[in-house]
């Protein structure tokens, strides 16, 4: 299938012309991989979003209905229900006291007071993805221009190549054509002749083999734009870069490395993951305000109020060491990739 697309992306109507910033913003726009950078800052921008509205309260709703005749069940709906008489009093009543329909409703409000660090942290796992997710689209785009800026420029070089090809092939045409006319004059040897037309064959030869390597290159250069390739604008000249000293050169290539920044954003996330395996153990508060509804059926019941502040605490959790273990073994292995690049 890919052979067949790149087939008929060959044998269409060549492109109007396009300079070479055109070409590498259009191949930028087209990227894949630029496209999954976008969708993976915006991941970790929805990621920070969610992170500020969980700090926010949140209202709830519960229902259930219920029927039994535990005797416990039945004199506590009751209670609930606010319709104890004296007749419920009665240890016949009590022991055995039939069937009691509930059904409950509840709106509760949940504000977290402290989550164990839990959102802070995934805070800032939200923004260090958002910013790494920033620097490898900076390299993905900087990796599309040089790869089309490469094609591009090849192409100019190939054209350039076969005009001059083209030029010798015709004064060697030119001149073989005129030692045939002196050949037959006798003017002209026949070992002359047939170097001069071996000559001619070897810059066919070298022209074809040319011309191929020029079609592959606009073949590259179309599969970056998407659309067949364009016809290049421009002519190589002779250029001298100015020259730096090594040092200058070395500090640039650290400092314009994405590479190298986004290994040193892993190695912080990594370092955010084992704090929070190791404060894992943190309790959770939370304070709430709830409206409770207890009735008999579907009519309207009793209502009561409740507020509070509650917390949660493992006291045990057997995973503890291997995750603290697991978070370490990621932060090293994030540092030792660091140090690798």
């Amino acid at each position: 299938m890919k052979i067949v697309s790149l087939l008929l992306l060959l044998s269409a109507a060549p492109a109007a012309a396009m300079d070479l910033s055109a070409a590498a913003s259009a191949a930028v726009s087209r990227s894949p991989v630029l496209a999954e950078t976008r969708a993976r800052r915006e991941q970790a921008q929805a990621a920070g979003r969610e992170v500020f509205w969980n700090r926010w309260p949140r209202l709830s709703a519960r229902a259930a209905a219920m029927r039994g005749d535990d005797p416990l069940f039945a004199f506590g709906e009751l209670l609930q229900q606010r319709r104890v008489t004296q007749a419920d009093f009665s240890p016949v009543t009590l022991n055995r006291p039939g069937y009691q329909t509930a059904v409950h409703g509840s709106l509760e409000l949940g504000v977290p007071l402290f989550t164990g660090f839990e959102l802070t942290r995934a805070g800032a796992l939200a923004d260090l993805a958002a910013d790494e997710a920033k620097v490898m689209g900076g390299a993905a785009a900087q990796a599309v221009r040089l790869r089309t800026t490469d094609a591009y420029l090849r192409d100019l070089s190939a054209r350039r190549f076969l005009a001059e090809l083209d030029e010798r092939i015709s004064s060697s045409q030119a001149a073989i054509d005129s030692a045939e006319r002196l050949k037959k004059q006798g003017l002209v040897l026949s070992s002359d002749h047939q170097a001069a037309l071996a000559v001619l064959s070897g810059l066919k030869a070298w022209r074809a083999r040319a011309a191929a390597g020029r079609a592959a290159g606009r073949a590259e250069l179309g599969v970056l734009l998407g659309s067949p390739a364009p016809e290049t604008i421009g002519a190589l000249n002779d250029w001298q870069p100015p020259l730096e000293d090594d040092a200058a050169l070395v500090a640039a290539a650290l400092s314009s490395r994405p590479d190298l920044r986004a290994a040193g954003l892993r190695t912080r996330a990594a370092g955010v993951r084992r704090d929070g395996a190791s404060l894992s153990l943190l309790p959770s508060v939370d304070a709430f305000a709830a409206i409770n509804n207890s009735a008999d059926g579907l009519s309207s019941g009793a209502a009561s109020r409740l507020v509070g502040v509650r917390a949660s605490v493992l006291f045990g959790d057997p995973a503890y060491a291997s995750r603290r273990a697991r978070a370490k073994a990621d932060e090293s292995a994030s540092v030792a990739a660091g140090a690798a690049a």
